[in-house]
């Protein structure tokens, strides 16, 4: 019995040290293919983004970079502190995962806005099209408080913070976000076949659209099924996905803004609809 009991707990406090090895090295990960990104980019950054005047466009460029690199720099001061010792609380636990769903939600609802900006400068801002995508701006935002409030009290974690009892909303919450993205992909592909497909715009917004739209269907395609098959963790649902959502947001708008630059007598006019004011508000860029 005694030797049954020492096997028992020498297996589970092994696992443990695993467990807590790997969130560490995928905090890491996370935090250093961000830090790459920023180095690799920061040249055109500094000449298309910090050179030029504040505009909507620009500050979501640059809330998507630097809240992203400041959120996984505070989960990687985290995993070697308060998280490296398990058993974890709940109460930190708790918190860890409200911080890292309202950052992950912060970046999804950043490229989302940067998309559908995308889709009301194709429209040429057409104000029809403007108010539907604010309208589904907002539910999409109430959705995902709702989600947060539903299923943030209904987890409970384990010793290295996975949590238990993913409950069903986790489902239409992703439903809503993949149609979200089905229906930018449909607008985008709607307008840019009757434009001229040779013109180089055209393909951009086709080839960021398509590659958007990959992206966020494969992140919830995968965390949502896995966050019901496994105990949901962090380090899997989370932290990755911060860190590509920044970049494709950030890389989404650096190549409008090259493209601007490359070939200014095609995309001039594109690009005039694809930027607003820093002042102006989401009610006024749609009126």
């Amino acid at each position: 019995m005694i030797c049954t009991l020492g096997t028992a707990f020498l297996v589970r406090t092994s696992r443990t040290k695993s467990f807590s090895w790997l969130i560490s090295a995928r905090v890491v990960g996370s935090l250093i293919i961000l830090v790459l990104e920023v180095l690799a980019s920061f040249q055109d950054e500094y000449r298309l983004i910090w050179r030029q005047p504040r505009t909507l466009v620009t500050s979501l460029y640059l809330f998507s970079r630097y809240f992203a690199l400041l959120s996984q720099s505070v989960n990687c001061c985290l995993v070697f502190s308060l998280l490296s010792n398990p058993p974890i609380s709940q109460t930190i636990c708790s918190a860890w995962l409200h911080f890292l769903m309202i950052t992950s939600q912060a970046m999804l609802t950043t490229l989302e806005s940067v998309l559908m900006l995308r889709v009301y400068a194709l429209y040429l801002q057409n104000s029809k099209i403007g108010a539907w995508l604010l309208f589904v701006f907002v539910v999409d935002l109430v959705m995902a408080l709702l989600f947060g409030v539903r299923t943030l009290p209904a987890l409970h974690y384990d010793e290295v913070c996975a949590g238990h009892g993913t409950p069903p909303e986790v489902l239409y919450f992703g439903g809503c976000v993949i149609a979200t993205q089905l229906m930018l992909w449909a607008m985008t592909i709607f307008k840019c076949n009757i434009a001229i497909g040779g013109v180089p715009v055209v393909r951009l917004v086709l080839r960021d659209g398509a590659f958007a739209f990959a992206l966020v269907c494969i992140i919830f395609g995968i965390c949502i099924p896995y966050s019901f098959v496994q105990d949901l963790t962090a380090h899997v649902v989370f932290l990755w996905p911060i860190s590509l959502m920044s970049m494709t947001t950030c890389r989404i708008i650096l190549n409008m803004h090259r493209l601007k630059v490359i070939a200014p007598s095609i995309s001039t006019e594109f690009t005039s609809y694809f930027e607003f004011p820093a002042s102006d508000t989401v009610t006024t860029t749609l009126s």
